[in-house]
């Protein structure tokens, strides 16, 4: 776009000297400075068009972990054409190499046999128990066409599955906007893809892939209260939990408790309409939930939702035959394994397509917020999810915070 309005700006430029030179006395001076100018355009346009072939041979070397959807374009002054070259044409993926090796892929394949082994011992644990299980998933996707069965665990990646699924399916994503709105875009594409599955009852097939993500506990439940809560951007959530934790379980100044309905009344306003926020109002600092409130609405007051479901209650493992079990700390491998077994391809692959808004939420952070809370509230969390800890050998053990 720059090269093209540095031409159009000299073809300007030599036609307006031209004019000048045939309707005006001719001036020595003032064709020197039109010539000095057209000779520093000529300079920039040269420099661009050194830059954009540099750049074009550093995109091609560029590894793994880069979007899918960037192009390089490249002008021909003869032809005109444009040619465009997709990242996934180029790059190799190391680790799909590696799968590629029998010995590796046996001991792969070996680790994830344990894991569902483990599954199908805690749940024949928990039926001698006489323990109730979910007998069916909360939601489901079957893709026959593609030899695939997924539970999409939200908070665990599930965005870079959305996207694969997406491509490989050839499905029009322009019909769901703006991928900047990204809790829009994510809602429409996920919906897009409910028209491409068959069933949402699970099907076992020897020849099928069913596979669910797994993610600490705790850490899962921190991350999507970091992204869905904490900044109270998301009207979704905010009227879900955020609004009633705040309501309920902010502490206000003694003078102020008269007020509380009427400043919690004042602080949706200025959520809803985005306006600045009056710092005196105590339900604007902050503007969400903490997490200690946050956790009470939803352990106290039992305010669920998809993206901090245990995986017992979301998935069903007891029920279904999960034949991978897919773990976050391993999520770049174990997504790729999964490719491999039910026989795709790489070459529509890209990871982190939806990081939390406000970043990575690691082992350090979790533990951040897990330390804002009383021993009452990580009791429940551990009650919680207790199931999901000991049937995906996860430490939940609450004793490591003070």
């Amino acid at each position: 776009w720059y090269q093209r309005r540095v031409r159009e700006f000299i073809r300007w430029l030599l036609n307006a000297t031209r004019g000048l030179v045939m309707t005006c006395t001719f001036n020595v001076s003032y064709f020197v400075k039109i010539t000095a100018v057209l000779l520093l355009l000529y300079l920039v346009t040269v420099l661009c068009n050194y830059r954009s072939r540099d750049t074009r041979l550093q995109i091609l070397t560029i590894q793994t972990g880069t979007d899918s959807d960037v192009i390089v374009t490249q002008d021909d002054k003869q032809s005109m054409s444009t040619v465009q070259i997709s990242f996934d044409t180029v790059v190799e993926d190391a680790e799909w190499e590696k799968l590629n090796n029998t010995s590796y892929m046996e001991t792969v394949e070996a680790e994830f046999s344990k894991r569902a082994d483990e599954v199908m011992r805690k749940c024949r644990e928990l039926s001698g128990a006489g323990v109730r299980v979910k007998t069916r998933p909360t939601q489901f996707r079957n893709f026959p066409q593609l030899r695939l069965g997924w539970c999409p665990v939200f908070k665990a990646g599930s965005s870079n599955w959305k996207d694969y699924l997406a491509k490989l399916l050839q499905i029009d994503t322009t019909k769901c906007g703006n991928i900047k709105r990204k809790g829009v875009f994510e809602t429409c594409l996920h919906n897009q893809l409910m028209k491409y599955s068959t069933n949402p009852v699970p099907v076992k097939e020897d020849n099928l892939v069913n596979f669910m993500t797994v993610r600490h506990p705790y850490e899962r439940v921190v991350s999507a209260y970091r992204d869905k809560v904490e900044r109270a951007d998301k009207l979704q959530f905010y009227n879900r939990i955020g609004r009633f934790a705040k309501l309920k379980y902010r502490k206000l100044p003694e003078h102020l408790e008269p007020e509380r309905e009427r400043l919690a009344a004042a602080s949706d306003r200025v959520i809803r309409s985005r306006g600045t926020p009056d710092l005196d109002n105590p339900f604007n600092n902050p503007l969400g939930p903490t997490f200690l409130e946050f956790s009470k609405a939803r352990l106290l007051d039992r305010i669920s939702d998809d993206h901090w479901a245990s995986y017992e209650k979301y998935c069903a493992p007891c029920a279904v035959n999960y034949s991978a079990i897919v773990r976050f700390e391993t999520l770049h491998r174990d997504n790729l394994y999964v490719v491999k077994t039910a026989g795709l391809e790489i070459r529509e692959w890209t990871d982190n397509k939806n990081p939390t808004s406000t970043g990575r939420t690691g082992d350090n952070t979790w533990r951040y917020y897990f330390s804002q809370l009383d021993r009452e509230l990580l009791e429940l969390y551990r009650d919680v999810y207790r199931v999901d800890c000991e049937m995906f050998n996860y430490d939940c053990d609450i004793t490591q915070f003070p």
